[in-house]
């Protein structure tokens, strides 16, 4: 459970920094 949790957490925070980056640099 704590795998998937923290998988999950971070697949989130990668796609939330690529969504940053596009903001920045459109």
């Amino acid at each position: 459970a704590v795998s998937s949790y923290s998988k999950a957490l971070g697949d989130f925070g990668s796609d939330l920094a690529i969504r940053s980056r596009k903001r920045m640099d459109p």
